[in-house]
């Protein structure tokens, strides 16, 4: 059962609180949010989703992105 904590302890208490746990916000005792850390495959779909859109901002193609790699690998060719 996720544990109920006022707006304004989960305002002081965020950093602490997100991505750690499921809570309950309440606002003057009545539940008015759920906050819920995303599971590792979100996390990481939403990390490559990121990287994606910066290679894609910086203009480079696969063939770029996968040269890029093997260098990094210390496998250029």
């Amino acid at each position: 059962m996720p544990r109920l904590i006022s707006v304004r302890d989960f305002r002081q208490r965020m950093k602490e609180i997100l991505g750690n746990e499921e809570v309950i916000v309440t606002r003057d005792g009545v539940p008015v949010a759920r906050v819920v850390p995303l599971d590792p495959v979100e996390r990481f779909a939403m990390f490559l989703e990121g990287v994606r859109k910066s290679f894609e901002e910086a203009g480079l193609d696969d063939a770029e992105i996968q040269a890029m790699y093997r260098k990094a690998r210390g496998k250029a060719s």
